[in-house]
């Protein structure tokens, strides 16, 4: 059984953000800010959803508001991280509950960025269409 708890402003001193946050940061290559993620949840830009499977943690998400450049709300998946693979069960349940948070937020879509080109088949699987590719130089 699939369930979720929603970390917010109003709960985000139950649990150790920063300490969840840093087990992601190494995997993440851009590096994940730790504090920064803790104080978009306390001002409520952002939540954390917790996934758990049959009552025992399983991964989170970092759901943050977003609005692009022709003025659309949406949410941005702003961090994804389990330390296991989760099965296409969960991550079905777990996409069906960002999709009904988005709808309750007034959210018109949902956007998440990844260097990953794995991620293109179960993207396009859960409704995901590639919207723009972005390039970098260092300086």
């Amino acid at each position: 059984m699939v369930t979720f708890e929603v970390i917010n402003k109003d709960n985000v001193n139950q649990i150790d953000v920063k300490s969840m946050v840093q087990a992601f940061s190494p995997k993440a290559k851009s590096g994940t800010n730790p504090d920064y993620v803790q104080a978009s949840i306390e001002s409520g830009e952002a939540i954390m959803l917790l996934i758990l499977e049959d009552y025992e943690y399983v991964g989170f998400f970092v759901l943050h508001e977003s609005i692009d450049e022709h003025d659309t709300k949406g949410i941005l998946v702003w961090l994804a991280y389990a330390p296991k693979p989760l099965s296409d069960k969960t991550i079905d349940e777990t996409m069906d509950y960002i999709r009904e948070i988005a709808s309750n937020t007034g959210a018109e879509k949902i956007v998440f960025r990844t260097k990953r080109k794995g991620w293109q088949r179960r993207a396009e699987r859960y409704g995901f269409k590639e919207s723009e590719r972005t390039y970098e130089i260092e300086v």
